[in-house]
């Protein structure tokens, strides 16, 4: 550690304001061991947001050495990828020692360390958020009321409803499963104070009773609308909604229904009072040429400058709706907006886009801005550099592939891909080229229907030796999946699709022991069970530490 920095002549203030635009393990990474005067900077800091999903386990690793958990006030827990991430923090921390917790945010959580944590929520007397996406296999958590009572920001798949409640407190609600409107209602009453309301309603009958949230307050509004064939909202039922909502300035509505919602004219009439208003109709059977002028008046071109836009059935608000992963061949033709220049609106909001069959240059815009590429045939660099900026590239996914050489060729027109994909390889020669070049910048490798071997598996490890999210599909044996964790030095993720019947669970064991003896790394794993027999694996997930080195 340097006796004299000088970063040490700054203030304590000025780290700490820095600090809040950082995750806590990126702080970590960047100012410890710099000085002492940082360390101690970094010691006094009460305001850590720890986010935890998809995170590499050294930086796990690090987060649980160095910080204090009364320092943390934003929290983000996550088993899916990073196994068993949640029984290893809690076996290194009690909850109840986050003293100052606002924040927590629970993705996936193993089920029983789930029941556990919201047996203990209310031992958090700061906690004023909470999100969670339970795993798909567990049923309904119920909330305390004396913990709804004191959260001011809700984000569930399913809520607990409590008769003759109120929670005064929350502003905040989002519910990522479907309601009646009759209960959408009985929650709005019994949270009053709302600000923000972001639900699902699901309409089996034709509305009868007003459509209507009683929410004086509600600043902000999503809301989406599922339906029975041939049962839509209305006009009429958006209008009863919007003319009860007096503080609304921000609007978002999903929903089928018929051709009365594309009546620009009304529409106008009920949307003077909001700041924004994003909406995507699926409306089938609409002539939008007689449709699409009611939406281009003064009103939506010049003072809102709200543009919409019809394709494939849909009527939606643009760019906020627009498709940003395109598809080719599209019909350019199909496609109807209020937008006078639409080159420049859909090149810049493309963001991925997949090629199906010959390339035939048929894409209308450049896009310049596009950030992951699918080809399922073969194309040459230079046909694609004439529609795509191709240093823009971070994710190349690979449909067909059987030469090397133009692997090669298009990692090298691509250099800042980071995630490579490749199905459906034949036997590639790796021999021309791994032994003369290596692609570095890889960092996520997914390879499927290959046919690997000893001798293959060391090129591979080669030619791309900074990877450390790998998986491959379909290995043949035990011995190939232990090399490809040996022969891949900074893993950190790997998933491995086994050929059916090829390894036994009793054989797990052993193949652990024989990874754990290579690879000299702390690490969690799963095996996934066959479904037609469970006495053999179909896959093995590890989620890994750095490699001890002696």
């Amino acid at each position: 550690m340097p006796s004299c920095c000088l970063l040490d002549r700054l203030p304590v203030e000025l780290f700490h304001d820095v600090f809040e635009y950082f995750w806590a393990h990126e702080i970590l990474q960047s100012f410890s061991n710099v000085s002492e005067h940082l360390d101690d900077v970094l010691h006094s800091y009460s305001s850590h947001r720890v986010n935890l999903q998809y995170i590499l386990r050294k930086n796990f690793d690090l987060i649980c050495e160095s910080i204090r958990p009364d320092q943390v006030i934003s929290l983000r827990l996550s088993d899916e990828k990073t196994i068993a991430q949640s029984e290893i923090f809690f076996s290194r921390f009690q909850l109840e020692q986050f003293t100052q917790l606002q924040s927590l945010t629970l993705v996936k959580i193993e089920e029983k360390i789930l029941t556990a944590i919201f047996h203990g929520l209310t031992n958090l007397p700061h906690l004023r958020s909470l999100i969670l996406k339970r795993p798909e296999s567990m049923d309904q958590l119920n909330i305390t009321y004396e913990l709804l009572s004191q959260l001011n920001r809700l984000h569930l798949d399913k809520y607990h409803s409590y008769d003759d409640k109120s929670f005064p407190n929350l502003a905040h609600l989002k519910l990522s499963y479907e309601y009646s409107l009759d209960k959408i209602q009985i929650m709005c009453k019994q949270a009053t104070n709302l600000k923000s309301l972001n639900v699902i309603i699901f309409m089996n009958t034709l509305v009868t009773q007003e459509f209507l949230l009683p929410l004086r307050q509600l600043t902000y509004l999503t809301l989406k609308v599922q339906n029975r064939p041939n049962i839509f909202i209305s006009m009429n039922n958006i209008e009863c909604l919007l003319t009860n909502l007096p503080c609304l300035k921000h609007f978002e509505l999903h929903t089928n229904g018929s051709r009365e919602l594309a009546d620009g004219q009304r529409w106008q009439m009920l949307t003077q009072s909001l700041t924004t208003f994003h909406f995507n109709f699926k409306i089938e059977w609409l002539d939008i040429n007689e449709h699409i002028d009611s939406f281009r008046t003064p009103f939506w071109i010049h003072e809102k400058q709200w543009f919409v836009a019809y394709y494939d059935n849909y009527l939606f608000s643009v760019p906020y709706f627009l498709n940003t992963h395109l598809k080719t061949p599209y019909c350019h033709e199909d496609f109807y907006t209020t937008l006078t220049d639409t080159s420049v609106v859909i090149g810049q909001n493309i963001k991925a886009v997949s090629i199906y069959g010959n390339f035939t240059g048929r894409i209308y815009h450049r896009c310049n801005h596009v950030e992951t590429l699918e080809m399922f045939s073969s194309i040459p660099v230079e046909s694609l550099l004439n529609i795509f900026d191709l240093n823009q590239i971070k994710c190349l996914t690979l449909f067909s592939l059987n030469n090397a050489q133009a692997l090669v060729s298009l990692l090298q027109a691509m250099p800042r891909v980071q995630k490579l994909q490749i199905a459906f390889i034949s036997q590639l020669n790796l021999f021309e080229i791994a032994s003369r070049i290596q692609f570095e910048q890889i960092r996520t490798l997914a390879v499927h229907d290959s046919h690997f071997n000893v001798y293959n598996i060391e090129r591979w490890c080669h030619l791309f030796p900074n990877v450390n999210d790998l998986t491959v599909g379909f290995l043949e044996s035990k011995a190939e999946l232990i090399r490809l964790l040996d022969g891949f030095k900074y893993l950190s993720y790997a998933v491995f699709e086994i050929k059916d019947s090829c390894i036994v669970d009793k054989e797990t064991e052993m193949i652990i022991d024989e990874v754990r003896r290579l690879t000299k790394a702390t690490f969690t794993y799963e095996t996934v069970p066959e479904l037609n027999d469970p006495t053999f694996v179909s896959s093995f997930n590890f989620w890994l530490g750095e490699r001890q080195v002696f």
